[in-house]
């Protein structure tokens, strides 16, 4: 009987697994493979151009001292003072957070969880949102920089004070711009990831697509209007706008501390996605 039941349970451990790779592998392909992917690359283009349509102006005026100018440098001021940065979080929300009202319309939940637990179908939905919109913003600065660079360098000249300073050796060159530059990405990325799987989680309470993405805006607006209150070690805005020289000069710690903090913050709201999903579930509801 002893024999029986492990087999059962081992078995079953093994079905389990089997179908949560597939899962993991259906949503990213349905991330990654669509159109929805390469329309968010292409707005973050968009709005990084519209950020740095100033500094770029001015490039274009003044060839003669190009060495002055850095496209990498041009993103991430337009991080730093705001500029748009609540659109480029309404064009990653609308990469993937609208999938689950998407997937309880259609009755599509309703399928997986047959084959998954509701705690696997949560954990793949928030690793795909995190994977997906780090991609998609890291790609999208690098298209941004490199479209640029005929107007632009990518590398910054060491003696330009510019915000962080920690990474300023790192700047002087084009390969160390890039390296800089997916950091940066990899940076805000995390940071919008943990505002539109929040979007996300909303939107099991109002299955709309609408709602994932709307909410994603105001919690960004939320969470900004906070961080005004709070000292800029633990400021959210203040640590998704850039690498900043906290809580050392160190640029790994910079780095360590920054993404970190980030990767907290996508914690709580993949606590949150679950919590809601939960809720549903026991509610007899998905």
């Amino acid at each position: 009987m002893t024999i029986q039941s492990n087999y059962r349970q081992t078995n079953y451990k093994q079905t389990r697994r089997k179908n949560l790779r597939g899962l993991l592998k259906s949503e990213t392909f349905r991330c990654f493979c669509s159109w929805h992917f390469l329309l968010t690359v292409f707005g973050v283009v968009c709005v990084c151009m519209l950020g740095i349509f100033q500094t770029l102006t001015q490039a274009v005026k003044n060839q003669q001292v190009r060495e002055l100018f850095s496209s990498v440098q041009a993103i991430e001021q337009s991080l730093v003072f705001d500029q748009y940065k609540s659109l480029l979080v309404a064009v990653l929300a609308g990469l993937y957070s609208y999938t689950f009202a998407r997937d309880y319309n259609y009755h599509n939940i309703r399928n997986l969880l047959v084959r998954v637990s509701y705690k696997d179908y949560v954990t793949t939905k928030v690793l795909v949102n995190i994977g997906g919109t780090i991609a998609s913003v890291i790609i999208g600065f690098l298209l941004t920089s490199f479209l640029t660079i005929p107007v632009m360098p990518l590398e910054s000249s060491a003696d330009i004070s510019y915000n962080s300073d920690a990474f300023r050796i790192l700047m002087t060159n084009p390969s160390g711009a890039v390296l800089y530059l997916v950091l940066l990405g990899t940076n805000f990325g995390l940071a919008a990831a943990a505002l539109t799987t929040a979007g996300m989680a909303l939107s099991v309470w109002s299955p709309n697509s609408y709602v994932a993405i709307g909410g994603s805006v105001l919690l960004f607006y939320f969470l900004y209007s906070v961080s005004l209150l709070l000292p800029d070690r633990v400021s959210f805005e203040w640590i998704s706008s850039g690498l900043q020289s906290l809580p050392s000069e160190n640029p790994i710690w910079v780095a360590v501390y920054h993404l970190g903090f980030l990767l907290i913050c996508n914690v709580f709201s993949g606590l949150f996605f679950y919590y809601a999903v939960r809720k549903r579930y026991q509610n007899g509801d998905l």
